[in-house]
């Protein structure tokens, strides 16, 4: 006979009575519910009884890791067991997020939609394109999440990931599709779970702070090893190499300070295809770089300034008196540098890791940027 409905109470618990992991709920449920007829009755409680059904991904070693008898501790005691049967059984947050991200719903496996973004005569136009998830998320990290900055949190893909998507995307959706692009190869976290700063929240649980939890992505490590094997690749490539006894001449002609001095000779004649100026705020580097430009340009090469701020490039080219501009417009411009010209990238540590390799040419797509000739030479 149907009812009207029936009165139930549910109460979640995190753990099996041995203290092993099995988030479940009790529903004590009263056995009484009034008939269409009006009449109340038992309830016949075969239609609200579920079987059991098994975790996809989950392997035969993590559940009878996760399935053992033991004597029930204080939580924090049973919580830290639990992280080192998963250690053991070699399951952690990537795993995690790729269970998770494999159950997205169909909603969020349909066409995504990409800008490109194409420059002409200083005029910025963009096409769109409709692309599968993986090629959605690539274009996501490299020009929203990892543009500029080279880690990023969770909230932080959230926030991209609800911008990129149509205004109408329910929260549900979003919170679906970043789920499914954790759980990406192309999404690397930097750290695991036993590290994470620890948070307690309403239910005194401790979980992990998600605020805190770093992730990058696949492409700018792969950007960033470029960039090194182009500066280890670099180094007494004989590109750059000025007279000594000119440099010295130079430097001894100039109000240079011993630190500064040295700094211009190793610029100028160690003969590295990238060189590194390390200096703290108000110790010269400026004025160092002021004569690096003069005995430059005395030899007949064409020095370059760039910045990743317009406040830097302007005080690059007050300061050093080297023609300035910043990475965003040169790489926009397209601007040529020829193999005789030296490019000094003031502030090289705030520029963002992309410009850097558009910049040195390290995407291999860009025409600006350093060349491979030998008589070449960059400074950062």
């Amino acid at each position: 006979m149907v009812a009207r409905g029936f009165v139930g109470a549910a109460y979640r618990h995190r753990t099996s009575r041995a203290g092993d992991p099995h988030l479940h709920w009790h529903v004590l449920v009263a056995n009484l519910a009034q008939g269409i007829d009006g009449r109340w009755s038992a309830l016949d409680g075969r239609a609200i009884t579920t079987p059991l059904v098994p975790v996809a991904l989950c392997s035969r070693p993590l559940c009878a890791a996760s399935s053992r008898l033991q004597v029930p501790a204080d939580f924090a005691a049973v919580e830290a067991d639990w992280h080192t049967r998963a250690d053991a059984a070699n399951w952690g947050p990537a795993e995690l997020e790729q269970l998770v991200a494999s159950a997205a719903p169909a909603t969020v496996r349909s066409g995504f939609v990409i800008e490109d973004e194409a420059w002409r005569n200083g005029v910025r136009s963009l096409t769109t394109r409709l692309v599968g998830f993986d090629e959605w998320l690539d274009w996501l990290l490299d020009h929203r999440v990892t543009a500029h900055d080279g880690t990023f949190t969770r909230f932080d893909l959230t926030r991209a990931v609800a911008s990129a998507l149509p205004a109408t995307t329910s929260v549900e959706v979003v919170e679906a599709t970043v789920q499914w692009a954790l759980g990406s190869p192309a999404v690397v976290p930097l750290t695991g779970h036993s590290l994470q700063s620890l948070v307690t929240n309403a239910d005194c649980r401790v979980l992990a702070d998600e605020r805190v939890r770093m992730y990058t992505s696949r492409s700018l490590l792969a950007l960033e090893e470029g960039l090194m094997e182009q500066l280890v690749g670099g180094v007494d490539a004989g590109v750059g190499v000025l007279d000594l006894g000119r440099v010295d001449a130079a430097v001894h002609a100039s109000a240079l300070g011993e630190d500064q001095a040295s700094a211009v000779t190793s610029l100028t004649a160690g003969g590295d295809r990238i060189s590194v100026l390390v200096g703290r705020a108000g110790t010269g580097k400026t004025h160092t770089l002021g004569t690096v430009r003069a005995l430059y340009e005395d030899a007949g090469c064409t020095v370059v300034g760039l910045a990743p701020s317009a406040r830097a490039s302007r005080e690059l080219e007050a300061g050093a008196g080297i023609c300035s501009t910043t990475l965003a417009r040169h790489l926009v411009e397209h601007r040529d540098i020829d193999a005789s010209a030296v490019v000094m990238v003031d502030e090289a540590g705030m520029a963002a890791v992309r410009d850097l390799a558009r910049e040195s040419g390290g995407t291999g797509s860009s025409p600006t940027g350093p060349t491979s000739s030998s008589s070449n030479k960059s400074t950062h």
